[in-house]
């Protein structure tokens, strides 16, 4: 499959697997500058799309929504991608849309995002750079997975940490969008946890459906 199929068949994937409001970033396909990484940096260096989603929506800290250009998830880590344009509307940006930015940014950090930011001309006239930089980036996370930890393992990191920062009960389809797994994994994990101490199981009527933290359970015993 050459890059035209593959491009092709990446969005549909998405655009049908989403709902309306959020189909609707991908109608038109992508902005030059996203479709450019693509073929110009990702393609060449991964020859897959597989884990890679485009305009990938996430929660953000007003309780809104924002989108990552590409969101790269695998168990136990996640990789955000920005292309960064440099033309009129990006020289348009008012002092409070910068800081808003970078709160963003900062807020994706918090929530145990890897980020990546290329400039739009550095994609077009060094796109050899960036794939050195991004198979660098993501080589170092996959190797970190197979590392041992002392107390989790990283996926149940993640989980607890998503607990944490979502602040409520969760169940096995937010651990799947949170972390990027499939609902079995995210059960197995779950039931894990519970046998750990860490999360406590909440009752519906008869059916466990949700999770919380165990009392006396911090991020600092991580």
């Amino acid at each position: 499959m050459d890059f035209d199929e593959a491009y092709q068949a990446f969005i549909k994937k998405h655009y049908e697997a989403r709902n309306p409001i959020q189909a609707r970033r991908l109608r038109h396909g992508l902005q030059f500058a996203e479709k450019t990484f693509l073929e110009e940096v990702w393609w060449p260096a991964f020859q897959s799309f597989d884990a890679l989603h485009p305009e990938y929506e996430v929660r953000d800290f007003k309780d809104g929504y924002r989108y990552i250009d590409f969101a790269y998830i695998q168990p136990g880590f996640r990789l955000a991608i920005e292309i960064d344009g440099f033309g009129p509307h990006s020289k348009d940006t008012t002092p409070e849309q910068f800081s808003d930015n970078l709160i963003r940014q900062d807020h994706l950090v918090i929530d145990r995002w890897n980020i990546l930011r290329f400039a739009a001309t550095t994609v077009k006239d060094h796109p050899r750079v960036c794939q050195q930089i991004v198979q660098q980036l993501i080589g170092r996370l996959t190797s970190d997975l197979s590392q041992p930890h002392d107390k989790l393992s990283l996926a149940d990191r993640e989980i607890v940490h998503l607990v944490i920062n979502l602040d409520r009960p969760v169940n096995s389809t937010d651990v799947m969008n949170g972390i990027g797994v499939s609902r079995l994994t995210a059960r197995r994990h779950l039931k894990g946890l519970v046998e750990q101490g860490w999360l406590v199981p909440t009752k519906h009527k008869t059916r466990i459906h949700y999770y919380r933290l165990s009392s006396g359970r911090t991020p600092a015993q991580l």
